[in-house]
């Protein structure tokens, strides 16, 4: 019963975590759209049923059952209004700002929680292996709990995220570490890592476990090449999708998003102080990564999503006059049953992983 609760308390945490991450982004267009004098007809959080609501200068605010998100409706947008605060007699600059504002927030957020993370539980993880599995290469190969990776194939590294990144950069092949073990140095342990169905990657079967305390101005500077690294690894991802047609196995839709926040989440019901501290950081970790995600996705010129309206703002600046309204709501609405469509066999792929893991 009581890993029934757990699982059940780490769903609903992933769904608020993920809700939040959602009205950020809505925020985002909320706030700008005031900025640049729009009219917001209604800002809710939450969709399906209302709960409450409350009229206030011309905006409805609503909270509603379902805590998946929310939106925010402008006056305009939909159809011409004569009003001036209407979105159809805003110049296209201030309808920019506030369209790409919603993207802008998520970057943002993110900056702010990874600054967090790295203030008060540190920054990367040390190169020092706490746990190693049995079972797996790392413990074959003569690896010990304790060890300090010092080089992987030659390669200096001091951290865990660099010694990852040498050990990811072939992991079909074997490598070398070189360890510090009681103060003496280690060499030549040979592994060649294996690939894990759960985690989708080459694993050798060890636990970074220590982080390396960080200063303020530390902490502001790791948080923002976070930032830089992991947009530069999604553009990567997204043209080796797109022009190679590799990684197509590892887009997860909705489902997959909940079941790893929370599996995070659900570290912490262990009920000791080092396991919520631990799944506290892995979900502040996760939210990073997702609201990034959420970012640099709405902000590609697909049909339906920030990024295309953000293109027919553009050509309306180069022309003088905007593409008439039905013809730029049948390109966005081709582009949003693309998306669902995806949502839909994204989710039925994820169901069926985690149904028949391994398949």
């Amino acid at each position: 019963m009581g890993a029934i609760f757990s699982n059940i308390g780490a769903i609903l945490i992933a769904l608020l975590a993920l809700s939040i991450i959602v009205m950020v982004h809505e925020f985002g267009h909320f706030i700008a759209g005031k900025a640049v004098g729009m009219q917001v007809l209604e800002f809710s959080i939450g969709m399906g049923p209302k709960i409450v609501q409350k009229e206030r200068k011309g905006t409805m605010y609503s909270l509603r059952w379902l805590p998946i998100g929310g939106y925010c409706r402008f006056l305009g947008e939909d159809e011409s209004d004569d009003d001036p605060r209407a979105m159809n007699n805003i110049s296209v600059g201030r309808r920019a700002i506030m369209v790409a504002a919603g993207a802008l927030m998520n970057f943002v957020f993110a900056f702010v929680v990874a600054a967090l993370l790295m203030m008060f539980f540190g920054g990367d993880y040390s190169s020092r292996i706490i746990t190693v599995d049995e079972g797996r290469p790392a413990i074959e190969a003569g690896l010990m709990a304790g060890d300090k990776i010092v080089s992987v194939n030659g390669v200096t590294v001091e951290t865990a995220s660099q010694a990852r990144t040498e050990i990811q950069k072939d992991p079909t092949q074997p490598i070398t570490l070189t360890v510090e073990r009681e103060g003496q140095l280690v060499e030549n342990l040979v592994m060649t890592p294996v690939y894990d169905e759960v985690s989708q990657s080459y694993l050798i079967g060890i636990t970074f476990g220590e982080r390396i305390p960080l200063s303020f101005f530390e902490a502001i500077k790791q948080a923002g090449q976070m930032l830089v690294d992991i947009v530069t690894q999604m553009f990567v991802f997204l043209k080796n999708l797109i022009f190679k047609f590799e990684g197509a196995q590892d887009l997860g839709g909705p489902v997959r998003i909940v079941s790893i926040l929370g599996d995070a989440a659900k570290i912490g019901f262990a009920g000791t102080w080092d396991a919520i501290t631990l799944a506290i950081q892995n979900l502040m970790m996760f939210g990073v990564l997702i609201s990034i995600n959420l970012g640099v996705i709405n902000l590609l010129p697909i049909p339906g999503m920030d990024g295309a309206r953000l293109v027919f703002i553009a050509i309306e600046a180069i022309r003088g006059k905007p593409i008439p309204p039905e013809k730029e709501g049948m390109v966005h609405f081709c582009g949003l049953v693309f998306m669902m469509g995806l949502f839909v066999v994204l989710t039925f792929q994820d169901i069926r992983a985690l149904i028949f893991p391994g398949t």
